[in-house]
């Protein structure tokens, strides 16, 4: 079977043809790894989310980024419940 490399953007994309991705299971959307070998890639549907740990997300945060103006107005607003914070 064959296909064709199309640009997309800046980028490039290649065309699957609809019997490849039913007989696969794929769906517009899915994320497929692709493993590189000298004369050709091995693509694979990935079924499985990543996990995350919370301590890892914070470590990507920048505390001293500057707030979003509808955050900044949220957190002004005056206390009308039982906030403790």
């Amino acid at each position: 079977m064959q296909t064709s490399v199309r640009k997309v953007g800046n980028s490039a994309g290649m065309t699957i043809p609809a019997s490849l991705l039913k007989s696969q299971g794929l769906n517009i959307g899915d994320t497929l790894d692709i493993e590189e070998h000298p004369d050709y890639w091995i693509v694979k549907k990935v079924t499985t989310k990543p996990k995350y740990q919370l301590s890892e997300l914070i470590a990507q945060c920048n505390p001293n980024a500057l707030q979003d103006n509808t955050l900044q107005a949220w957190e002004s607003n005056e206390k009308v419940g039982n906030e403790v914070w």
